[in-house]
């Protein structure tokens, strides 16, 4: 094929790159073959290889400059990725977008395929233009009005606003939080990618479920690495500490660290076979006794024994050594409370 150098075959070539990038992040020679395969084996000549990294490097000026998509390498991701668009790739009907946003506010961390129905939300949200972001966002509001009223904390207007735009925006969060679990008193600043923003009906709480980067312990003076996904009610976020960050978010989510739950129920509640399925990658055996032993990937050790704790003395953690310390942990507090043991 000849012209390479001609407009609409620079074209071509920049719709190749944002079709396999829309796919997900990828290095030079991915792209460069993903155009041969649509465009060609000579899609950027038969020269050298400089030459062709060259035609290959300007292929991402004209998308910066002639497309306003601007596509970076990622060192986190391993590969080239789209950071920023500001016409959008993707357009959706009205209809289609209030049914995202009905995906977004009923798939909490609880929900079976949680995880693959916010990789669609998200996949889909970042290809929207800010305007269909900003149409989005009124679809949400819609739903929410009514689920922020029965929110039983008081959630600060500038938290409010901060949170929702930096989740629509991909944007990372920085801001001061109040924990009871932290002896001390002080706030601790956290930085935070937002992934989930939900109303869960059970606690009556408004939470933003992000994955900390760090937190910033005030009597140490120091930050601490955290690294692991976190659930933040948006009522003990400290008004007017909240930052909406100038970097955006790359495609899809840190990998969590997941733990093996193993936990058995009694006969008392699992003879029927109708377990509840607490968590979403879950197996459970049936026992001929009527017990059922229950495996489990989780990733928040907290949530998980909390959930099971409801069962009493029909539950037994059996592991992981984590899980299993926790547990125990919670049930000597319990017994000392209620003077069972000094």
């Amino acid at each position: 094929m000849s012209g390479q150098g001609s407009v609409w075959q620079t074209v071509r070539r920049c719709l190749a790159i944002l079709q396999r990038l829309q796919r997900g992040p990828a290095d030079k020679a991915e792209l460069m073959d993903a155009v041969k395969a649509v465009e060609g084996e000579d899609a950027y000549g038969r020269g050298p290889r400089e030459v062709q990294d060259k035609r290959f490097h300007r292929d991402l000026e004209a998308l910066r400059h002639r497309l306003d998509v601007e596509v970076r390498f990622d060192q986190r991701a391993g590969g080239y990725r789209i950071l920023n668009t500001a016409r959008g790739l993707l357009d959706l009907p009205d209809d289609v977008l209030e049914a995202l946003a009905f995906l977004e506010d009923t798939f909490t961390p609880e929900t079976p395929h949680y995880e693959e129905v916010s990789l669609l939300v998200e996949t889909l949200r970042s290809f929207l233009s800010p305007e269909r972001l900003r149409d989005l966002a009124r679809c949400r509001s819609a739903l929410e009005v009514d689920l922020r009223k029965l929110d039983e904390g008081c959630i600060a207007t500038d938290v409010w606003e901060a949170v929702e735009r930096a989740y629509l925006e991909r944007r990372v969060l920085r801001f001061e939080y109040r924990s009871p679990a932290w002896e001390s008193e002080l706030p601790r600043c956290c930085e935070v990618e937002p992934y989930a923003h939900f109303f869960d009906t059970v606690r009556r709480h408004y939470y933003l479920r992000g994955y900390c980067r760090w937190e910033e312990v005030p009597d140490q003076g120091r930050q601490q690495e955290v690294a692991a996904y976190r659930l933040y009610r948006l009522d003990r976020i400290v008004a007017g500490s909240v930052e909406v960050m100038p970097e955006k978010l790359p495609p899809g989510r840190p990998r969590a660290r997941k733990r093996t739950l193993v936990y058995e129920l009694a006969p008392q509640v699992a003879r029927l076979r109708d377990v509840t399925r607490h968590f979403e990658e879950m197996a459970v055996e049936y026992r001929d006794d009527g017990s059922a032993l229950v495996t489990a990937q989780v990733e928040d050790v907290f949530l998980a024994v909390r959930t099971l704790l409801h069962y009493g003395p029909n539950c037994r953690v059996l592991g992981d050594e984590t899980m299993l310390r926790e547990m125990r942990q919670e049930v000597a507090e319990m017994a000392r409370m209620y003077g069972l043991v000094e």
